[in-house]
């Protein structure tokens, strides 16, 4: 009697494993062909699919943004310029914000303080995608480099 209560319970424990093994191979297949992922893993959201939501309730958002319009600035003031300026960061004075620009030296700033309007607009541009508006750049002579 205990050796069929036995085999019974090692039954029922090969089938559940098969079952198992039987969605492992389904889900493999469905991974490999992309489709969505089966019902019992409906619960589980990927990390893309929350980090924007997680992003902006810890306020990273925002520096993603940030980092987003630094990163541009070499791309917006051409070679010559890039290799001896650098965007240092987005400060917000009252309700402007201004973006800090280091130089290397005096006469790079002069040079720079004529294309500040052009440097502005083209900035502002990339407006829809940072979401940041630049109301002024401000002009710092040494930093890091």
């Amino acid at each position: 009697m205990a050796e069929h209560g036995g085999t019974a319970s090692s039954f029922n424990k090969n089938t559940e494993d098969n079952r198992h093994l039987g969605r492992k191979r389904t889900y493999r297949k469905q991974l490999a062909k992309g489709e969505a992922l089966p019902a019992y893993q409906a619960g589980y959201a990927s990390l893309q699919a929350i980090f924007p939501t997680v992003a902006k309730q810890i306020g990273f958002d925002k520096k993603l943004a940030e980092l987003a319009l630094l990163a541009a600035w070499n791309g917006i003031v051409g070679n010559p310029l890039a290799a001896t300026t650098k965007a240092i960061k987005i400060q917000q004075r009252g309700n402007q914000q201004r973006l800090l620009v280091a130089v290397q030296n005096p006469s790079l700033a002069t040079e720079l303080s004529f294309q500040l309007a052009q440097l502005l607009s083209k900035l502002n541009k990339l407006a829809p995608q940072t979401g940041i508006t630049l109301q002024g750049i401000d002009v710092k002579v040494g930093g890091v480099f």
